[in-house]
């Protein structure tokens, strides 16, 4: 004759059976949303780390054009500084041949930067700035773009200084004496003090300009430094 189970203890068994397996599962399911949240914050890290090395590269950039164009600046404000004392002369007395040189080679060009945005566009087209939990180093990031793109409406309207001076330039002198042999050197003295004026105003904007961007180098300076500094690169 076979044995028999007490109904209770089958019942117990059951249940401690269903609460094991319930156990084992909730382990399973644990440990899977474990990994998960580790994968996806190894993905966000290695992420971060690259948008940073990525931001440094820019930034480095930046201050080392920077270096260039206040460079040329100073060279170019220097020039015309002494393009306004010949201009300070009386009429009659100005130098055409040194006028021209002048105009030529200080007046020709304006040499301007443009910050990098490579790196900040993707972060910002790509919500990428979440990644960075080190709000010191966000708001520093956040703080040197912000920087340059309230400045751009200033760099737009030098752009403009500098136009409308090289357009009185063709007003005033006669460019084709450096191509048509025999060609004299005139001067059309009816603008001449409109033009002292517009050169003026446009080295005093390359000076204020010289200014601002060795400011601005700065805080590029100051977040390569923030940035090397926190993140150990």
């Amino acid at each position: 004759m076979g044995k028999h189970y007490p109904h209770g203890n089958q019942h117990r068994r059951k249940l401690k059976d269903y609460f094991f397996e319930f156990f084992m599962l909730f382990l399973a399911v644990t440990a899977g949303f474990f990994m998960e949240n580790m994968r996806e914050s190894y993905i966000d890290n290695h992420k971060e780390n690259q948008y940073i090395s990525s931001l440094i590269r820019d930034v480095q950039e930046d201050t080392a054009e920077i270096s260039e164009v206040v460079k040329a600046s100073e060279f170019q404000i220097k020039g015309i500084d002494s393009l306004i004392i010949l201009l300070e002369n009386p009429v009659s007395e100005i130098n055409t041949s040194k006028l021209y040189y002048f105009v030529n080679r200080y007046l020709s060009t304006l040499k301007g930067f443009s910050v990098r945005e490579v790196t900040i566009t993707q972060l910002r087209n790509s919500a990428g700035l979440r990644l960075i939990d080190n709000n010191s180093v966000s708001d520093s990031i956040v703080i040197y773009y912000g920087t340059y793109d309230s400045h751009v409406d200033q760099q737009n309207y030098n752009y403009k200084i500098f136009q409308e001076m090289t357009g009185m330039e063709m007003e005033i002198l006669d460019f084709s004496a450096y191509r048509i042999k025999g060609r004299e050197m005139t001067i059309d003295t009816s603008h001449i003090k409109e033009f002292y004026n517009r050169i003026l105003i446009f080295n005093s904007m390359l000076s204020n300009e010289a200014d601002w961007l060795k400011t601005y180098q700065k805080k590029g300076t100051a977040l390569l430094k923030h940035l090397k500094e926190e993140y150990k690169v």
